[in-house]
């Protein structure tokens, strides 16, 4: 019982900031490459057409750019930059003579693997079509933006479900510009992956046509 309580509660308390930051961090992109938010509102506007205006799960389930969106979004700016993890048994990384050994405890740099050329080309373009067609772009082992195994994030299936809604509501009501032209500068003193400064943009509300 006590484990499905704490479950439960890291449900909602490390699930909302987790998903706030990459929702924020999607909006901050849209606004610098307004050809992927024209491409994604299009996406929106065509599903919601087919579903009378209604925002579901079904509808969110149909977005397919929206998807791409959100894993790249989740790609350059994953919300916990490293995991940590203990060594089970010996392990010998390939092609050396170093073995980790086993209670070893490990720190994981998922920033580090998602922003490596090595594994994803040009990774500082925020480029959500590299995730189409099972993502053949890049090396999938290192996309890890909620870990990875018997590990991998108990929420994740809500985190990218309300990270859609909360971006399809937005941009449904609201027209988003970037002040500048610039990269999320970080602050280095957070676990989470924070921007610095905050994230600014211009938000106005759309105007409804007939």
């Amino acid at each position: 019982m006590n484990q499905i309580v704490a479950q439960t509660l890291l449900f909602f308390l490390a699930g909302s900031d987790t998903t706030s930051i990459t929702i924020a961090c999607c909006l901050h992109e849209l606004t610098q490459n307004e050809d992927v938010m024209q491409k994604l509102k299009e996406d929106i506007a065509k599903t919601l057409e087919k579903h009378n205006g209604i925002i579901c799960y079904e509808s969110i389930q149909e977005m397919e750019y929206l998807d791409l969106v959100i894993q790249e979004a989740a790609r350059k700016y994953p919300a916990l930059p490293v995991l940590n993890r203990i060594c089970t048994k010996p392990f010998r990384i390939p092609d050396s003579d170093i073995v980790i050994e086993k209670e070893t405890q490990l720190i994981i740099s998922v920033l580090g693997f998602h922003r490596d050329p090595k594994y994803f080309p040009n990774p500082m373009k925020f480029d959500p079509e590299q995730f189409r067609d099972g993502s053949k772009a890049f090396n999938t082992n290192a996309y890890i933006p909620f870990g990875d195994g018997p590990r991998t994030c108990i929420g994740m299936r809500q985190a990218k479900l309300s990270a859609k809604m909360a971006v399809v509501r937005l941009l449904t009501k609201f027209e988003l510009s970037a002040l500048n032209k610039r990269e999320i500068e970080f602050d280095n003193f957070a676990i989470a992956l924070r921007a610095k400064n905050g994230i600014n943009l211009k938000v106005s509300k759309r105007l409804q046509t007939a």
